[in-house]
């Protein structure tokens, strides 16, 4: 790692990457909340996507802790990245509270079910902030998805540090 300390070395890469993820957050979620979802206030579509992607260098900094070498790490991490975004694919249309929020436990799943809860919302012209996000459509709440991001984010991070 260059001479670097671990935490000088993962210290650097966490900076450089959220200070790229707020940029992007930013942009995404502004257009998200223009374009496509009117009905959502932007700070809420902000915060739940800031921390999705922050998930997502934890996770990375996860894989990396496995592998010295560039190619089986990236191959790997597709597929673990891959595999937390199939779990969506396994829900039955009618799944139960309980299911859905065993499955938000991806942060891969939990963005997109929150989303198609945010949608659900803007088809029946209500609009989404924080005095109704706990509130359950087709049985999941975007406060599930916003519980489990918190949770990830914490996960990934300890794990990662502790393993590494």
């Amino acid at each position: 790692m260059m001479g670097m300390t671990n935490l000088s070395f993962y210290l650097s890469w966490i900076m450089t990457y959220l200070g790229l993820m707020l940029v992007v957050s930013l942009v995404v979620s502004y257009i998200v909340v223009v374009k496509v979802l009117t009905s959502v206030e932007f700070m809420m579509f902000f915060l739940i996507y800031l921390m999705f992607n922050v998930t997502l260098i934890f996770q990375a900094i996860f894989v990396s802790v496995f592998f010295t070498k560039a190619k089986p790490g990236t191959v790997f991490g597709i597929v673990f990245f891959l595999v937390q975004y199939l779990l969506r694919s396994f829900l039955d249309t009618e799944a139960s509270v309980g299911m859905l929020q065993m499955i938000s436990l991806s942060p891969h799943t939990a963005l997109p079910l929150a989303i198609n809860t945010m949608l659900s919302f803007q088809f029946s012209l209500a609009k989404v902030d924080f005095s109704n996000y706990g509130l359950m459509i087709g049985n999941y709440s975007i406060k599930t998805a916003y519980d489990s991001m918190v949770f990830n984010l914490f996960f990934w991070m300890v794990l990662s540090i502790y393993l590494d």
